[in-house]
């Protein structure tokens, strides 16, 4: 039992860094989407911090949803050169 106990305190431990770890990834992501052209980043925002589908953007933006989709192709390929050049690795940024 004791094991068990001196396990899930190491664990525990560990999660808070592991959160700082992630935060930080995140707030690198979000600079570098502030980083993109001005619709590829409103597109992007609507889509993963909004959850917006590709219809709500395309009504949002005035734009067509082809046009959306276009954005949002481009904005994670330059996201991932962005980030890449952040790390200095290539990352899967999704999609």
């Amino acid at each position: 039992m004791a094991e068990q106990d001196g396990q899930l305190a190491d664990s525990k431990e560990q999660m808070p860094a592991a959160v700082v770890h992630s935060k930080e990834k995140e707030k690198i992501v979000w600079e570098a989407v502030g980083r993109l052209p001005r619709l590829w980043a409103v597109a992007t925002v609507l889509f993963y911090r909004e959850a917006k589908n590709i219809k709500e953007i395309a009504k949002i933006m005035r734009v067509r949803q082809n046009t959306v989709k276009t954005y949002l192709f481009r904005g994670r390929k330059r996201l991932k050169e962005l980030l890449a050049e952040v790390v200095g690795e290539s990352i899967d940024v999704g999609g």
